[in-house]
């Protein structure tokens, strides 16, 4: 994320060591990337990765007015969109289940939510433009 980065590079460069828990909130956005598409992601196993308690991981999480699972969604649903435009030839159950959804249902739900789309819209739209 754009934000922790320049808070940890604004410490780099002026020698003072970065916020603890902005080193803490990049560690755990980095951990969660690097595990989106598991399914069984969540707060605990976050917590343990970075090393930090799970209580402290909320409240660095809600410095910028999020919580664990709702950024987790976010980039899920980000990957999701993605893949829908750029490999317009999955289907919309394999694109969940590549991005760490355990029901398509719940997918479509949080894809239409969040995009003020369904997500097979936005496959048959990437189709469309790749046919052109």
């Amino acid at each position: 994320d754009e934000a922790t980065l320049l808070d940890l590079l604004r410490g780099f460069v002026s020698g003072r060591p970065a916020d603890l828990s902005t080193a803490h909130l990049a560690a755990a956005k980095t951990y969660i990337e690097e595990r989106l598409t598991d399914s069984g992601l969540g707060a605990a196993e976050v917590a343990r990765g970075v090393g930090i308690s799970e209580r402290h991981l909320s409240r660095v999480f809600a410095t910028g007015g999020l919580s664990v699972p709702r950024y987790v969604l976010g980039r899920r649903l980000d990957r999701a969109h993605r893949l829908l435009t750029d490999e317009p030839e999955l289907g919309v159950a394999e694109v969940a289940y590549r991005c760490g959804f355990t029901s398509p249902a719940r997918f479509s739900h949080a894809f239409r939510e969040r995009f003020g789309l369904r997500a097979t819209d936005l496959r048959h739209r990437a189709r469309a433009r790749r046919m052109a």
